[in-house]
């Protein structure tokens, strides 16, 4: 929620009206839980391609859920299927080796999963703490869907 946090700050801070959308994986998804719940709560950790962002919130978090609950306009999920086509789609589209977690905006968007785009859209791309093993692994069934 770190991230999501502080990039939801500065944007509201320069420009009120964007919508800032948070996007987590569906397996462990700790922050999305805790809004749903009103309050941070332990969330069981199962494996995923987005692994960076396991790991609970903690019970006593003090910044970052307010922060996301506060400034945050939706929090969304996405499978594994959409994270691995995410990666896919950013190597055939960009040229850019993202792990799952990286690529779960992405998958969002692919997945028609972050409600409308409007005009513009960006997506924040962070990590690329996977080998090339787990990429093909994950995302080489799909890299045919989005070349060319």
């Amino acid at each position: 929620g770190g991230l999501v946090a502080g990039v939801a700050i500065a944007i509201k801070a320069a420009r009120p009206r964007t919508r800032v959308v948070g996007v987590s994986m569906e397996r462990g998804a700790a922050m999305y839980q805790s809004l749903q719940a009103g309050r941070p709560i332990p969330v069981e950790e199962l494996p995923t391609l987005a692994d960076a962002l396991g790991g609970g919130i903690g019970l006593d978090n003090r910044w970052t859920f307010a922060a996301v609950r506060d400034h945050v306009d939706d929090v969304v999920l996405v499978d594994e299927d959409s994270i691995a086509r995410g990666m896919a789609a950013l190597l055939a589209g960009n040229g850019v080796m993202a792990e799952g977690s990286g690529a779960v905006g992405a998958a969002a968007i692919l997945a028609d999963r972050a409600g409308p785009l409007g005009d513009s859209c960006a997506v924040i791309v962070s990590g690329r703490n996977v080998t090339a093993d787990a990429f093909l692994a994950a995302a080489g069934p799909h890299i045919d869907d989005f070349a060319g």
